[in-house]
């Protein structure tokens, strides 16, 4: 069934799709992101055709997004902003010169974060 999705469509965009199952007479795909999936499902007409050929059992096809764990395995450090020392001084600069407001506390906040 996977050959068939590969004849339908281009062999690249075939890498981003499986044939994950057969439930009944409902072949599942797994897409792995919803362009994928909305790519296979102006596809789905030529793919039963195909599917047909291949297997007299399958009569309709279910779309699924399925991430793969790789995508989402491991952790993410989150970075630390850090601000050139020069940038620092310019920033604390014009902080001094504004009114107390959400900017300033923003640009103090900002400040705060350069490198000594």
């Amino acid at each position: 069934m996977q050959r068939a999705l590969a004849r339908v469509t281009s062999a690249e965009f075939a890498r981003t799709c499986a044939v994950a199952n057969i439930r009944g007479q409902t072949a599942i795909i797994h897409a792995i992101n919803n362009a994928a999936a909305a790519r296979l499902r102006l596809v789905i007409p030529k793919l039963l055709t195909a599917l047909r050929e291949s297997s007299n059992d399958v009569n309709a096809v279910k779309v699924e997004v399925q991430i793969p764990e790789s995508a989402t395995s491991g952790h993410r450090v989150p970075r630390k902003t850090t601000v050139p020392a020069s940038a620092g001084a310019l920033l604390r600069g014009l902080e001094e010169r504004l009114p107390p407001s959400p900017l300033r506390n923003a640009l103090s906040s900002l400040a705060k974060k350069s490198q000594p």
